[in-house]
């Protein structure tokens, strides 16, 4: 069918299903009989009828319905409207109508008993399939086999008649009217949890209750952290709730990588704003209950603690009430969590404080029930096992009922006699010995049963290189995998597998991973206390097998380009993920992701340091191309991080330290594009890094012709880019761990300092962001906007505690106290607040300035406040009294930063006048003044360095200091000599800090980038105890040769593609070779930036202009033709008529000249409304076409041009950062590689660089 077709069929079951709701609501109000079925049904068919509005909106779209048209949607919506025209018959519309014109007493309720359950469970099967086939939702990544009706968690329910009264108890919490919003079932491993919230979760889904499941799973991949939780419940939800579904539509729209934010963004846009969305039923309140069980087998302590502070808000819900039934062990983490959230928001229930005669009756019955299940598959006497057997299985089994479970399973093992088994048990008289000893040692020891010596000795061999690795794997694997990444036959395994199905949940489907039943039975075979056991296993040479294991199978199976992408541009969202699964099975990327985990584990990790280093020379970057493809790239670079700390060898340190700064320098283009590792990464790599040498050979064999390269790696660390607008305020934790920006964008970002990984973004602002800090315990962050309000959050959850917002004035500073007690804020008055940030109360009101605060600093010990102002002033205010300590005077323009060093003797202050002060904070004497107009040298186009940042580095040895001109400075504070120079940034850094570890400098600029530089070498190392300056400057950031001394405003290449013309803000036009990048002139004459270059058609003259109106027409060897007649104003545009005898030029005042090119002379000017941006002659040369229309030239023309000479037309281009030939995506520039201008010819392009720098690339045609 077309998706016209299909269309056409939504709006006819809609149109349907909305004349059900309708008859529905008549039935209800009219007929007092099966009242609770006429609501379900409407309920349920309303449900229906929002999801395929949704649909039929998502279909209407531009590319809808061929995403979402095939024939098993078409054949559910086509099943749905069998079935609701059959029920509408039912309902008898006519005869309704008429029934109710007569006498209301007649209508009758037309179904009969059970038939309304059948037509909602219908109804709800195909809602289910037709959301499936799919509302947008492709992008969340949800967890596989998390749900408690999922293949993975096919295991029993409570048997019938027992946890009687337990179950009540929750479904009496579950449908009351004033249930909390949280039930805690906790208790001891193996007290049958897992087991209790599978019956209810089936129970409650049987009742229309039920809105998702989640069960985790220690040591699974999906289940075993918290990352995909949110995803997946909300995949469920919306199918009982579709109101939901626009909402989350939305926030996957606005964010598509929203699967990856921290737990509190996804909580806030896919789960509880959608819910908050949805308005009141028509009929009553809902009620939906989520269920999760085994908390405490998530990873992380903090997101679990995260995530109880999180569930609480959905109380905010009015028309749906969610609640949460929570299961775990009563763990440390867990019992804190809860301790942190209102008892009114939870109801706790304790397992294993259950009364001993109740555990006792429903294991007893448990195991009484089982058994007779096994007579009568095995055919053993009826009066088997007896009575006296039984109760000495309950005994053994007393109190866990996962004791009962593993006994029965291993008593009717389908390869075993059960008498024998049975009496194996039973004949176990280790009582001393814990419960589990007593039921795995008796399942282990059956494989011994009837083995020589040696035999036995050879399976137990077999049993712990299996089963250990089975036990300690980061995440299970099937038996295939397991296969292939033990090198081991699928016979063997399954040989050594089948004997243990009491205690491993062992598929038939050998691509279904093998599953502990219970985590017991690992810590049973890992207890150290038992290592003289016979299936003892040691934990840590398991590891190092596992380490060795997945280096050979990487170093067998990596190889570059491994999903075999079509182009080096492919970017990862455009990967087909069936390509994925095809070319890395689940053994490589178990390999890939955990081989440093087990590394690591071994406790002894340099041991096999050759091994190591073997694959990294030969396959890290193949390595690094599947955690790019997988989106793994955190973790590589927490694994690299890792792996260096570890390893004692310094060479292989200093190379593995190479390797993370390459990855951190290109995990942005590596998680777009993964292929531009080999491409970007190597070409835009250092000459002398490890990686770029190592991996030469990967350079991409399209690429010809490299730019100009820095010798080493700079002291940048990395450019963390996410921002829409300028950042201009920096703040690190206390651990450093994170670092905090503030953007003109409105928002706040928790960046990962380790990797690079956007945590949090906070919104609540309604203007700037101009000041960030975190609280000393690090638990908080305050920041200040231009919105006139101050708001503090909360680090762990981003939920916003509380916001300052009781004065109208405008904020222009705010600082922390150390103590996090006090917290200033300046304004646009010269006053100074000073607020208590815990009752929010102002406490000072300090006035003494007479003009704008543009910077606040307390000291260390939060004794003093200082201030500074546009008054070109600085004041030391005592916080405690409030009382003006003393003003400093010793800039000569406004004051706009000031920073105390961290150990309270120094104060540094940096003003518009281009100095830093560093004052004697116990005497308030001025120690000396650094100016940073003396460095470096000054051209004709500085333009100023006002000093609007400044910071003192954790051991008060070293200032940072931020100019207007980009320039970061780094001076030691001893000397006042400047250490070293940083660039990077495009444009000027608001603000700078030194982490609290010592280990870095941050920046954020108004080019919309913050980045984080290490300053742990060169400048802060053995140079420190040197004097020179020369010699204390850092060669890993030695400069790029500069050609122009300024930026480079405009480049230009010549049409036969021999000749670039560059002009710059230091007057200077510059020619170069395009084919060997040399220069060949330097024209001098402009008296303003020269941003304005073109060369005519015969490849003969090059015309310039300058920002003072001044054009210059040269010869391209250099000689000067003409200077052109002053214009009024700048120069907008300029070309060359096709004959190369005339030069257009429009101005800003509104004119367009036409000059005579062989005698410099004006020949007319022409008027125009406004001002003219781009214009061209007409082939013929008597038109010249503009952006303000056809103008007319009054010249005679030469039909005859044989002397112009065309370059080859292919096609380049530069858009956001890629550079395209022939429409194909190429090469990425990272950042301080976009040039500021840049032209092309052919397969070959030239880059003008903010820095003055030219430079060239070529590319291979195809």
């Amino acid at each position: 069918m077309d998706p016209l077709s299909a269309a056409a069929s939504v709006i006819a079951v809609v149109q349907l299903t909305a004349t059900i709701v309708q008859l529905c609501g008549v039935y209800a109000s009219k007929v007092k009989d099966a009242k609770q079925d006429i609501l379900r049904l409407g309920e349920e068919v309303d449900a229906l009828r929002k999801i395929l509005i949704t649909l039929h909106e998502f279909m209407s779209g531009p590319d809808g319905a061929d995403s979402i048209v095939h024939d098993d949607l078409l054949a559910n919506i086509a099943r749905c409207f069998t079935t609701l025209s059959g029920f509408e018959k039912k309902l008898d519309l006519k005869t309704t109508q008429k029934a109710i014109r007569r006498k209301l007493h007649l209508l009758k309720w037309p179904l009969e008993q059970g038939e309304a359950d059948r037509v909602i469970e219908h109804i709800e099967r195909k809602t289910a399939r037709i959301l499936d086939r799919k509302l947008d939702f492709g992008t969340l990544r949800t967890a596989k086999g998390a749900a408690f009706d999922s293949y993975d968690n096919l295991h029993k329910e409570c048997l019938p008649g027992t946890r009687v009264e337990l179950l009540d108890e929750i479904e009496r919490w579950a449908t009351a009217q004033d249930g909390k919003c949280i039930f805690w079932l906790n208790g001891m491993a193996g007290t049958g949890k897992s087991t209790i919230s599978r019956t209810i979760a089936s129970r409650l889904k049987r009742q229309g209750l039920l809105g998702a499941s989640f069960f985790f799973k220690k040591g699974e991949e999906d289940r075993g952290t918290a990352k995909k939780l949110f995803p997946t419940l909300v995949e469920q939800l919306v199918i009982g709730l579709p109101d939901m579904v626009s909402g989350v539509q939305a926030a996957i729209k606005d964010d598509p990588n929203i699967s990856e934010k921290v737990l509190r963004e996804q909580f806030e846009k896919l789960f509880l704003h959608p819910l908050l969305e949805i308005g009141h039923n028509w009929t009553k309140t809902i009620t939906k209950v989520i269920v999760v069980d085994a908390l405490d087998e998530c990873d992380q302590e903090e997101s679990i603690r995260h995530l109880l502070r999180l569930l609480p808000q959905v109380h905010q819900s009015s028309s749906v009430q969610i609640r949460f039934l929570l299961t775990s062990r009563p763990e440390l983490p867990i019992r804190l969590g809860f301790s942190s959230i209102s008892t009114d928001v939870h109801q706790d229930l304790v397992l294993h404080e259950i009364p001993e005669p109740v555990v006792r009756h429903d294991i007893s019955l448990y195991i009484e029930n089982r058994l007779a299940l096994l007579r009568q598959e095995r055919s053993l006497p009826l009066d088997w096992p007896g009575e006296e057997a039984t109760r000495a299985l309950v005994e053994k089994a007393i109190p866990l009922f996962i004791s009962a479970f593993t006994l029965c399973l291993f008593i009717g093992d389908e390869n075993w006699i059960p008498e024998k088994r049975l009496r194996a048990i039973l004949a176990d008289e280790t009582t001393y010995l814990s419960k589990m000893d007593g039921i795995y040692q008796p399942v282990l020891h059956q494989l011994l049963t009837g083995q020589e010596e040696s035999e036995s000795q050879q399976l137990v061999q077999e049993f712990k290189e299996i089963i250990g690795v089975i036990i300690l794997l980061a995440t299970p694997l099937s038996v295939n995998s397991l296969s292939r990444l033990l090198e081991m036959s699928k016979d063997d395994i399954n040989i050594r597998l089948r004997r243990l199905h009491s205690v491993l949940n062992i598929p038939n489907d050998t691509e279904k991973p093998v599953r502990l039943l219970h985590l017991s039975f690992r810590d049973w075979l890992l207890n150290p206390k038992k290592e003289n056991s016979t299936f003892w296993i040691d934990e840590q040479r398991v590891h190092r097998t596992l380490t060795t294991l997945c280096l050979q199978n990487m170093k067998k199976n990596l190889r570059k380009n491994i999903c075999e992408l079509p182009s080096d541009g492919k970017l990862r969202k455009e990967i087909d993920m069936q390509s994925v699964d095809n070319h890395l099975p689940s053994d490589l990327r178990y390999s890939c992701r955990y081989w440093i985990h087990h590394l690591v584990q071994t406790k002894e990790p340099a041991a096999d340091v050759s091994g190591i280093f073997s694959f990294l020379e030969e396959q890290f970057l193949h390595w690094i191309e599947v955690m790019s493809i997988l989106g793994f790239l955190s973790e590589a670079i927490s694994m690299l991080a890792l792996l260096q700390s570890v390893v004692q060898d310094p060479e292989m340190s200093d190379n593995i330290r190479d390797m993370r700064r390459f990855v951190l320098r290109n995990r942005h283009i590596a998680d777009v594009a993964p292929l531009q590792l080999y491409a970007s990464g190597l070409i835009f790599s250092p000459e002398l890094s490890f990686v770029r040498k190592t991996f030469s050979s990967e350079f991409p064999d399209w690429f010809l012709r490299p730019p100009k390269i820095r010798q080493t790696w700079t002291a940048e660390i990395q450019t963390l880019e996410d921002h829409f607008s300028s950042v201009g305020a920096v703040a690190f934790s206390p651990d450093s761990k994170v670092l905090a920006t503030g953007s003109r964008d409105h928002t706040i970002k928790l960046w990962d300092t380790t990797t690079g990984a956007l945590q949090q973004t906070l919104k609540g602002h309604s203007r700037s962001v101009i000041a960030v800090e975190f609280s000393p315990d690090g638990q908080s962050l305050v920041s200040g906007s231009d919105d006139h309000v101050i708001n503090v959050w909360d680090i762990s959850t981003g939920a916003l505690q509380h916001s300052h917002n009781d004065y109208t004035r405008k904020v222009r500073t705010m600082n922390i106290s150390p103590n996090g007690h006090l917290i200033a804020s300046g304004t646009n008055h010269g006053t100074v607040w000073l607020w208590d940030a815990n009752t929010r109360a102002m406490r000072q009101t300090l006035e003494s300035h007479t003009e704008e605060i543009e910077t606040l600093s307390f000291s260390p010990d939060g004794q003093l406040l200082a201030s500074g102002s546009c008054d070109e002033t600085i004041k030391l205010w005592n916080t405690s009294t409030g009382t003006l300590k003393d003003t400093l005077k010793g800039h000569v323009d406004w004051v706009l930063t000031v920073a105390f060093s961290p150990n309270g003797t120094l104060l540094a202050s940096g003003s518009r006048d281009g100095t830093i002060n560093l004052w004697v904070a116990a005497t308030l004497s001025l120690k000396q003044t650094m100016n940073t107009k003396g460095y470096p040298q000054q051209t004709a186009t500085y333009q100023g360095r006002s000093v609007v940042a400044v910071a003192i580095s954790t051991n008060s040895r070293v200032l940072a200091s931020s100019s207007g001109d980009r320039i970061l400075m780094i001076w030691d504070v001893t000397t006042g000599a400047v250490l070293q120079v940083l660039e990077g940034h495009m444009s000027t850094a608001w603000a700078v800090r030194f982490s609290q570890d010592g280990q870095m400098l941050a920046s954020g600029s108004h080019d919309g980038t913050a980045k984080l530089w290490d300053i742990t070498t060169g400048f802060l190392g053995e140079h420190m105890q040197q004097n020179s300056p020369t010699t204390q400057l850092n060669a890993e950031a030695k400069k790029i040769p500069i050609d122009h001394s300024g930026q480079v405003i405009i480049t230009t290449i010549s049409p036969n593609g021999q000749i670039l013309a560059s002009g710059s803000v230091d007057y200077m036009v510059k020619l170069w070779s395009v084919t060997t990048g040399a220069l060949l002139k330097t024209l001098p004459g402009h008296q303003d930036w020269v941003d304005k270059v073109a060369f005519s058609p015969n490849n003969q003259l090059l015309a310039s202009s300058s920002r003072d109106g001044i054009i210059m027409i040269w010869g391209v060897t250099g000689d000067l033709r003409h200077t052109l007649d002053r214009q009024l104003d700048m120069i907008n545009t300029m070309v060359f008529s096709p004959d190369s005898r005339l030069l257009a030029s429009g101005c800003d005042d509104c004119t367009v000249k036409i000059w005579d090119t062989a005698y410099g002379t004006l020949t007319q000017s022409l008027a125009v409304k406004e001002c003219v941006r781009y214009m061209t002659f007409s082939p013929h040369g008597g038109c010249l076409e503009t952006d303000q229309g056809s103008l007319d030239i009054q010249f005679e023309y030469e039909n005859s041009h044989p002397d112009t000479v065309l370059a080859d037309s292919r096609s380049m281009s530069l858009i956001n950062g890629w550079v395209y030939l022939d429409g194909v995506r190429l090469l990425w520039l990272p950042f301080e590689y976009r040039p500021m201008s840049w032209d092309s010819t052919g397969c070959t392009i030239a880059l003008g660089y903010y820095s003055g720098d030219i430079s060239f690339m070529e590319f291979r045609p195809w």
